[in-house]
């Protein structure tokens, strides 16, 4: 599944579901790369990548505070446990190359404080020692352990989504092994219903490369219909989506009408424009 900001997305109230309603988990995926603090180009992708997932959790903590958000490091040379005492569920394993940096859990407070601290350092909490740099994350490995965070995460989740920062077309060459498993993990995400989104970093970002079929095959869509989107249209798709899901959640009056003396019909009101 893809995320499509006018796909109208079926909500009710938090725990008053009449059938759906449920939590989602959000897993904001970040490419650790070189390429992602190249500030070459006037700006650093990676603080810019914890500045949206910032507005997200900022959004979520006011319109869906049940959902769970995690952070997961990818392209790093050293995999630390989370900065802090949060424990990792028993049974996960983390691949090389990649670290969690906050596991899922409803937003906060103190967790929005931790991503913003996090991104205001000077040196990212001494990020180049701590978590390093690297190119040779499996691709598939990563996409596994968010799949492992989603089945553990200690809640039934209505939806699951991974949002993907990266500023690098090509995890792997075409034909490789690692690029088989790649689609392979893809078609697992397909069947698991797990949604993708990718927001490439540079203006440069050539989809057709591996990101345009790998996100369809996710997304079940046909690749000839498929346009790719540009940074900020990715980003205002998450950010459009994730305030619209939750604008209707809330209904705005509830009807009882008495259709005999022992049946009667409940109707939600809800308001689906702004």
């Amino acid at each position: 599944m893809y995320w499509n900001p006018n796909h109208a997305d079926n909500e009710s109230e938090d725990d008053q579901e009449f059938g759906f309603g449920g939590r989602e988990g959000l897993l904001a995926l970040i490419d650790c790369s070189d390429s992602m603090f190249n500030e070459a180009s006037g700006k650093h992708n990676f603080r810019e990548a914890l500045e949206l997932i910032e507005a997200v959790m900022k959004n979520k903590i006011i319109t869906s505070d049940k959902d769970l958000i995690g952070i997961v490091l990818y392209n790093t040379e050293h995999s630390p446990p989370p900065p802090d005492d949060t424990e990792i569920e028993t049974g996960i394993v983390v691949p090389k190359h990649t670290a969690i940096f906050m596991p899922l859990a409803s937003p906060s407070a103190d967790s929005i404080r931790k991503v913003i601290n996090f991104r205001e350092s000077e040196d990212l909490f001494d990020f180049g020692r701590k978590f390093g740099h690297s190119s040779d994350s499996n691709f598939s490995d990563v996409l596994w352990l968010c799949s492992r965070l989603f089945t553990r995460c200690g809640y039934k989740l209505e939806q699951s989504s991974i949002v993907l920062f990266t500023s690098n077309d090509e995890p792997h060459s075409a034909g490789s092994y690692q690029y088989q498993q790649s689609y392979v993990k893809a078609r697992d995400l397909q069947q698991l219903g797990v949604n993708l989104v990718l927001v490439p970093m540079v203006a440069e970002f050539d989809g057709s490369k591996f990101y345009q079929e790998f996100i369809c095959t996710v997304a079940d869509e046909d690749p000839e219909q498929f346009r790719f989107p540009c940074y900020q249209e990715s980003r205002d798709c998450l950010l459009n989506r994730i305030f619209r899901r939750d604008f209707r959640k809330k209904a705005l009056s509830h009807i009882n009408f008495q259709l005999s003396e022992d049946v009667a019909l409940g109707v939600n009101i809800y308001s689906l424009s702004r």
